[in-house]
């Protein structure tokens, strides 16, 4: 099952793209744990473990906007991936898979 980004999700496999994100967090010593990040401005909980990654938009003004407190925007599972790029939205910039694996690969985020 898939949903969110279609175009690049058409081109790999969920068990892969969780593959790749385990060995990136493994190799980071990142594995198991949670962390709370800063890119472009906008914060986010990450974690991975062996059964799932996921990236969660926390919405910092709590109680206006979408998703409250936040909102999902990358779940990878085995059998699923789910990205909000592909979901239209004129008004902000979504991160897909594929920005997320270079995010985390190459570290460009903020520890907070």
């Amino acid at each position: 099952m898939r949903n969110g980004h279609s175009r690049y999700l058409q081109e790999v496999s969920p068990r892969d793209v969780l593959h790749e994100l385990i060995e990136i967090f493994t190799r980071k010593d990142w594995l198991n744990k949670k962390f709370r990040i800063k890119y472009q401005n906008k914060a986010y909980w990450i974690s991975c473990n062996e059964e799932s990654f996921f990236a969660y938009q926390i919405n910092e003004n709590c109680g206006r906007g979408p998703g409250v407190p936040g909102w999902p925007v990358c779940i990878i599972r085995k059998d699923y991936i789910y990205d909000e790029s592909g979901i239209p939205d004129l008004t902000s910039t979504k991160l897909s898979l594929h920005d997320w694996l270079n995010i985390l690969a190459n570290q460009n985020f903020e520890l907070i």
